[in-house]
């Protein structure tokens, strides 16, 4: 080896330590600027005593940072744990106070919403689902210490752990931690039952590979027919959103039987007589098997809701029933007369028919289970009855939401003139777009022509409605503002509860079965996760054991809103028109072609006002199908223009096309009859 390579190994000259005292203080895992010291009030010896003493110092230290990491107003979620365990390390977890373990809880951790956000952050980046909570670890040490110590965790403490997993789809720790509340002693309430609901839900919204979709589906239903068994059990009562949370899983898993049961049992409505009460709820018999037992621990019915209508009317459409579906919605919609104890009996009934008791399903009170519907209701509806291809009732149940609308829009015009803007009503329903696309989506596929262009009439209609609306209501504003009011009295519909983005409002077109705000960006693997319809819970759902309100809430008018929602129905609509008068266009376009094909080729065709197959000659389909000469084209190659014209449609398909259809006339009708006297009928 070289000298010079020798001389590139000399190590470096060490740096002589300056020998100057310096103090140092001692110093915890937490960093000195951020630690807050609470001086307690000790007495003078005691006090003397600890600071004599320097493993008390460090505990008081380590104390004092935890209690300064739990009471500020930040949420630091690394700071609190680290000054949590710094402190365990030098003391027992009984000589922690409870309070303290359980302000750790509360802190070690982020918000339930923060973490739905993350959660959501991250499918959008395109990673992999995480169904476990991050900091799950710490709950299970946190409840440990607190056992340890000879304490009994509080329900609100368990509480705060389900409404973690719930903002994250935990629901298999969800299920740990309710197996653990009936290992302490605690009583489970309606609020416990109900994050377990939640959690459930938002599992089934979250993405999902494709093969394990079964499996989980099966899963979640059992467990929630468990958890409903044993509320009946425990006898705790239901409440408005643990049954609609159930309803939500058991329309996701398409559990038939389960929906039906849990509608019975909450609402009273029975699907195969849904104007009449279950014959569960008669109060006739004895509680004999285990049906009759749950029917009984049930006082009355809860209030039906027009979110459970909606529900219903979903999953029956889902189901492709059709005639229920229908029978549903015209019963659940229509308030009925409640049959009375003392109704009269039928001069036809027979003396002989009491030996087998009575049959009269009156001689139990009842009130029929009855919601408003709104844009989202009758949306499902036109959705499902079109793909199921019923036109009739599909063209039927829009000219009925058209209706509905106008009543509404009148009687909202009235109101403004009469009353100030904080005691208007804010609607509920409005016709858009999204329930004019299920009809015209039927007419398209079976080409219904005469459908298309009823659609197009109806939706020009809409429009110009729209637009009146839209005027009306800006004069309305402007009033307001000349009478005095300011922007903040018109503001006080409070657009949060007006539209929320989890839940859509009776404006707004409800999201697509297909889409989800959960989805990962698209990827090779994308297609291979199964993203069903979002049907996570909001995490401000009132879970408490409160009495159920039968009257809806309120919603105070915000014409602000109401102008912004016609505006952008009314962007919406203009799009549609013209959208929908080209494919009219086009599928005449397509028809003509189809027919005239026959005629050059010497085949008849069906005409509607002979009622017959006849040839028709090539000069009569021009003036049928108002075929134009056009000019002349250029050849490629040669670059110069045919002597020759052809013969076409100079309009084409579009707008214009749309209007130069098939319409007949006396004179055309007379011409068709001439034409097939002189031809004769042909049947080829």
């Amino acid at each position: 080896m070289s000298r010079i390579c020798i001389r590139r190994f000399r190590l470096g000259k060490c740096q002589r330590i300056s020998s100057v005292n310096v103090t140092r203080d001692l110093h915890t895992t937490v960093r000195c600027q951020a630690a807050v010291l609470l001086t307690p009030n000790l007495e003078p010896t005691l006090t003397t005593t600890l600071l004599s003493d320097p493993r008390e110092i460090v505990k008081k230290q380590r104390l004092d940072d935890l209690v300064a990491a739990v009471t500020q107003e930040r949420r630091d979620p690394q700071w609190t744990w680290g000054c949590y365990i710094a402190l365990l390390n030098i003391i027992d977890p009984d000589e922690v106070p409870l309070e303290l373990h359980q302000l750790v809880l509360r802190k070690c951790t982020h918000s339930a919403r923060e973490q739905r956000e993350n959660l959501s952050r991250r499918l959008r980046a395109g990673n992999r689902p995480r169904t476990s909570h991050s900091h799950e670890v710490r709950f299970q040490a946190i409840i440990h210490n607190i056992r340890q110590a000879g304490h009994t965790p509080a329900l609100d403490d368990y509480h705060y752990i389900l409404r973690q997993f719930a903002a994250v789809g935990h629901h298999v720790g969800a299920l740990q931690v309710l197996r653990e509340i009936s290992h302490v002693g605690l009583m489970k309430t309606s609020k416990t039952y109900g994050l377990c609901f939640m959690a459930l839900c938002h599992r089934l919204s979250l993405p999902i590979w494709h093969q394990n979709r079964p499996l989980l589906v099966s899963e979640v239903t059992k467990v929630c027919t468990k958890l409903l068994a044993d509320m009946w059990t425990e006898g705790i009562p239901l409440t408005g959103v643990n049954v609609d949370l159930a309803l939500r899983v058991f329309k996701e898993t398409m559990d038939i039987e389960g929906y039906e049961r849990m509608m019975k049992m909450a609402y009273a409505v029975d699907f195969a007589y849904p104007d009449r009460p279950p014959i569960e709820l008669w109060g006739k018999g004895s509680a004999s098997d285990t049906s009759d037992r749950l029917f009984s621990s049930i006082p009355e019915p809860l209030p039906f809701s027009t979110a459970t209508l909606n529900t219903t009317i979903d999953i029956l459409g889902r189901l492709g029933q059709v005639s229920r579906l229908v029978q549903a919605f015209e019963v659940l919609t229509t308030p009925l007369k409640s049959p009375g104890i003392g109704a009269p009996a039928s001069s036809f009934e027979d003396d002989e028919d009491e030996e087998f008791g009575d049959n009269n399903p009156s001689v139990a009170t009842y009130n029929a289970p009855h919601a408003r519907p709104n844009t989202t209701t009758y949306h499902f509806l036109l959705k499902w009855i079109s793909r199921a291809g019923h036109a009739v009732l599909a063209r039927h149940y829009l000219l009925q939401a058209m209706q509905y609308d106008r009543e509404i829009d009148r009687t909202l015009r009235g109101i403004c003139l009469l009353k100030p803007p904080s005691e208007i009503e804010a609607p509920h329903f409005g016709v858009n777009r999204s329930l004019i696309l299920p009809v015209f989506a039927e007419a398209n596929r079976d080409k219904n022509m005469e459908l298309l262009r009823w659609v197009l009439v109806k939706t020009q209609r809409v429009l110009r409605r729209k637009r009146a609306d839209l005027l009306y209501y800006s004069e309305i504003e402007r009033g307001w503002r000349e009478a005095g009011y300011s922007t903040e009295e018109l503001e006080q519909g409070d657009m949060s509860k007006y539209s929320s983005p989890r839940h859509p409002a009776p404006h707004l077109s409800p999201p697509s079965s297909s889409v989800s705000p959960l989805k990962p960006p698209s990827s090779p693997l994308t297609s291979k996760f199964s993203t069903p319809e979002t049907i996570s819970p909001d995490l401000d759902l009132d879970l408490e054991d409160t009495p159920v309100s039968s009257t809806p809430t309120r919603k105070v008018f915000n014409i602000y809103t109401h102008l912004s929602i016609l505006s952008r129905d009314k962007e919406q609509l203009e799009k549609f028109e013209q959208y929908v008068t080209d494919i009219i266009g086009r599928d005449t376009q397509r028809v003509k072609e189809r027919l005239g094909r026959r005629i050059w080729g010497q085949k008849s065709i069906y005409l509607r006002s002979l009622d017959n197959r006849s040839r028709v000659s090539r000069t009569l389909w021009r003036e049928i199908v108002n075929y134009r000469p056009t000019p002349a084209r250029v050849h490629r190659n040669s670059g110069t223009s045919t002597t020759h014209t052809r013969t076409g449609n100079d309009t084409g398909s579009g707008h214009v096309a749309a209007h130069r259809g098939f319409f007949t006339s006396r004179t055309y009708a007379n011409r068709v009859q001439e034409a097939a006297k002189a031809t004769g009928p042909n049947t080829r």
